[in-house]
């Protein structure tokens, strides 16, 4: 019994159309490729088409050159001891004989 491939976006709080362009689908053949491989139930052609919003192909998000921020500063990186580095190993006590 195979999982349909609708449940599992479901599932994963994924909609159909950003599983096309996570998995860079160009067309429903790839939607049915993705499926056979994976050992899932396809969405039918119509979702496939509904998701795209009548275009034929995903539009590629490119964030243009102009739109980033480069006045943004990084955020400094400190080095951070950690427990085992703050603990003291104990010294090796004196027996009285």
């Amino acid at each position: 019994m195979s999982i349909k491939l609708k449940y599992w976006l479901l599932r994963n709080k994924k909609s159909i159309k950003n599983f096309i362009e996570d998995e860079h689908i160009k067309s429903y053949e790839d939607v049915l490729a993705y499926c056979e491989r994976r050992g899932c139930d396809p969405i039918t052609e119509a979702e496939y088409t509904d998701a795209l919003g009548g275009r034929r192909s995903p539009a590629v998000k490119a964030k243009p050159v102009s739109e980033e921020n480069k006045n943004v500063a990084k955020p400094k990186r400190t080095k951070r001891s950690t427990k085992t580095q703050a603990k003291k190993k104990p010294r090796p006590r004196k027996t009285q004989d």
